[in-house]
C-alpha cells in the first residue's frame, strides 16, 4: 500500500489529495474539496482528541505529529489510520523553508513522492 496524502487549511478543509487518499477514504478529491476532514471522516470516538490536537497545533503548542485514530470511509467501513500530521507555513505562495519554490510545485512534488512510497500510513498535513 502507498501513503494517502492530503493538504488542508488550518480548519482541516481539504484542498488537495493524492489518488491513494481517494482510495483509502472512498471519496474523490472533488467530493472532499473544501470539506472539513475531521467532521467528515474521523470516527466520533476519536473526533474530540483530533480537534483538540489540531487546536494545539494551530496555537503553536507542541503536539505529537504521529498518532492512531479511526475514520469512516464513504462506504461506512471503519479504518484504523496511523496518521502523521505536519504543519507548513504558507506565506505569499511559498512554503516555510523553501522560499524559492512555489507552494504548488512543492505540493505536486510531495504528492508524486507519496505515490511512490510503500507504507500503510495515511498522512494529513494541516497548516
Amino acid at each position: 500500500m502507498r501513503d494517502g496524502l492530503a493538504f488542508c487549511d488550518p480548519s482541516m478543509r481539504l484542498s488537495l489529495c493524492n489518488k491513494e487518499f481517494e482510495r483509502l477514504t472512498g471519496y474523490t478529491r472533488k467530493e472532499m474539496e473544501g470539506v472539513n476532514l475531521l467532521e467528515k471522516l474521523v470516527h466520533p470516538e476519536d473526533h474530540a482528541r483530533l480537534v483538540k490536537n489540531n487546536a494545539k497545533r494551530l496555537a503553536g503548542k507542541k503536539v505529537d505529529h504521529n498518532y492512531e485514530f479511526r475514520w469512516i470511509r464513504k462506504d461506512g467501513e471503519t479504518r484504523f489510520i496511523d496518521g502523521s500530521f505536519d504543519c507548513r507555513l504558507v506565506y505569499e505562495g511559498t512554503i516555510g523553508r523553501c522560499p524559492r519554490e512555489s507552494a504548488a510545485t512543492l505540493l505536486i512534488g510531495r504528492l508524486a513522492d507519496a505515490g511512490a512510497a510503500q507504507t500503510q500510513r495515511g498522512i494529513g498535513a494541516p497548516c
